[in-house]
C-alpha cells in the first residue's frame, strides 16, 4: 500500500456526556474511519483509538489501523471542531 495521505470529515459524531466534560464516541469514530479506509484499500480494516477522547476543538490524538492484508498505519485525528468532528489524516503506513 502506497503512503497517502488521506482527510475524511466525519459528520459529528455521538458524545458521550459525563458531569464534567464531553468525549467523542470512540467506537463510532473507529467504525466510520474503518469503513472508510475499506473503501480505499478495499480489504477490512480494525481500527483503535484512545478509549477517553475529550472534545475539544483543535485537539489532535492517534490511532491505528490495521489491515486484513498485514498493513499497518497511524492516523493522525485532528477535532475541526467543538461539536466531535474529526478528520484524519494517515502519517504511517
Amino acid at each position: 500500500m502506497s503512503r497517502n495521505a488521506r482527510w475524511l470529515a466525519l459528520v459529528p459524531l455521538l458524545l458521550l456526556g459525563s458531569a464534567c466534560t464531553d468525549r467523542i464516541d470512540v467506537p463510532g469514530l473507529e467504525a466510520r474511519v474503518a469503513q472508510d479506509l475499506r473503501s480505499q484499500y478495499e480489504t477490512s480494516f480494525t481500527v483503535s483509538c484512545p478509549d477517553d477522547v475529550e472534545v475539544g476543538q483543535g485537539r489532535n490524538f492517534e490511532c491505528t489501523a490495521r489491515g486484513a492484508d498485514g498493513t499497518t498505519m497511524t492516523l493522525r485525528m485532528t477535532q475541526v471542531d467543538d461539536q466531535a468532528s474529526v478528520t484524519y489524516e494517515i502519517v504511517e503506513g
